[in-house]
């Protein structure tokens, strides 16, 4: 049974591929609030601004690596 809304996890999930997200949005949606975006950047100020229980990452980006994003995010 899913989650209450209220208790979901929120959860972003960073990756330049539109289907890893995808896939990642499907496998979590059930169990997590997930916010999905392709740019470390704007996710970097998604993640300023509202508060996440999880980030995932995708390592290899164009813009800056995971590690760069979540050392940013820190």
């Amino acid at each position: 049974m899913p989650a209450d809304v209220s208790t979901k996890p929120r959860v972003l999930v960073v990756d330049d591929d539109p289907r890893v997200l995808k896939s990642l949005e499907r496998l979590l949606q059930d169990e997590c609030e997930v916010h999905c975006v392709e740019s470390p950047a704007e996710a970097l100020s998604l993640a300023t601004s509202e508060s996440f229980e999880v980030i995932l990452t995708d390592y290899k980006m164009p813009q800056m690596t995971g590690t760069e994003f979540a050392h940013a995010v820190k």
